[in-house]
């Protein structure tokens, strides 16, 4: 389910993205690309982490009693957290970078208007959006330690080598982990959701292809750089389930 959600919502952005370069070349917005698209963009992070961390929720759920076999059942679940974090990244790197080349190209041989003053609030809006890029990778950290909670601990209930493990501790640190990751799902998907719309609006009334230009970079070299970390440390939570499970 995480691989489908992440093709779909890369599937929108991509499809956001060429409207937006299509409303620019026919003169009705702005060519601030990364900006305009980071909202939605954002989202191949927000929605399939929650919905990995949602999914391991209802699966200790489904474990029912207290029989065999946990890890076997509970392990899939956290293999999908991790996979949701290399693959949402690498979306989300793919989906940033053809922006900027399209804003690069753009920005190059669009001029700025002479006519009158430009107004500040889509300026403020576009770049104001920007900043999710803190709750939405605060939740993939937050998320990023469920599995390497979970894991040692089914597996060493599974193993009976469970004595010094204090399962109702873990069991809470495991629960707050989960909400708050899933809390933190949807509310930053209805902020992404909504920034989008209103960067729709602003990039109509942005008339200033210079404005913002320096800033842009700095949002690409920073998205890339958390993306690299997610995509590493999903990698290598990859890497070590499969080793587990081997």
């Amino acid at each position: 389910m995480v691989t489908i959600l992440i093709v779909l919502v890369g599937l929108a952005c991509a499809g956001w993205l060429t409207f937006l370069v299509w409303q620019e070349r026919e003169g009705r917005a702005s060519p601030h690309f990364v900006l305009a698209v980071l909202p939605a963009a954002l989202m191949l992070f927000a929605v399939p982490v929650a919905a990995a961390v949602l999914n391991l929720i209802r699966g200790f759920e489904g474990l029912g009693g207290t029989g065999q076999g946990f890890f076997a059942y509970i392990a899939p679940l956290c293999l999908a957290i991790f996979q949701s974090m290399w693959r949402g990244g690498a979306a989300l790197l793919i989906i940033v970078f053809a922006a900027a080349g399209h804003e690069f190209r753009r920005r190059s041989i669009r001029t700025v208007p002479a006519d009158g003053d430009q107004p500040m609030w889509p300026t403020l809006f576009l770049a104001a959006s920007s900043l999710m890029i803190l709750p939405v990778f605060f939740e993939t950290y937050v998320a990023l330690g469920i599995p390497r909670m979970v894991v040692p601990t089914v597996l060493a209930i599974d193993q009976h080598l469970d004595s010094g493990v204090n399962a109702a501790e873990v069991s809470a640190d495991i629960a707050q982990r989960a909400l708050l990751t899933v809390a933190l799902g949807v509310v930053n998907t209805g902020a992404l959701f909504t920034l989008t719309v209103i960067n729709a609006v602003s990039v109509r009334f942005q008339k200033n292809p210079d404005a913002l230009r320096t800033y842009s970079w700095m949002v690409v070299v920073a998205t890339g750089l958390l993306c690299a970390w997610n995509i590493v440390e999903g990698l290598i939570g990859v890497r070590t389930m499969n080793q587990v499970l081997g």
